[in-house]
């Protein structure tokens, strides 16, 4: 199910005339989303008492939500499609 949407995807994007034989969805995070995502948390969870949060369970459970979302901000998408004209590789 998923692979027939990335071919229909990939077939969307490139066009109709396009053959697409075989696709690899990729992806990669940044060298640095350690660090990153700690300093987010730090921050996440020291600046929660100004929005009104003083709970430290709610406080560490915000900050694991806002490091989730910068994870996921840092990371780099790709998908390596061979087609009849060679291999295409679209970034998002």
């Amino acid at each position: 199910m998923r692979r027939a949407i990335l071919l229909r995807s990939i077939v969307r994007v490139l066009g109709g005339d396009v053959v697409v034989h075989d696709a690899a969805y990729m992806w990669s995070r940044h060298r640095l989303v350690v660090p990153y995502g700690a300093v987010v948390f730090v921050a996440a969870v020291l600046f929660a008492p100004i929005a009104g949060i003083d709970d430290w369970p709610t406080r560490m459970v915000i900050g694991f939500a806002i490091v989730a979302v910068a994870v996921i901000a840092t990371s780099d998408y790709r998908v390596l499609a061979s087609t009849d004209a060679g291999l295409t590789l679209l970034t998002a």
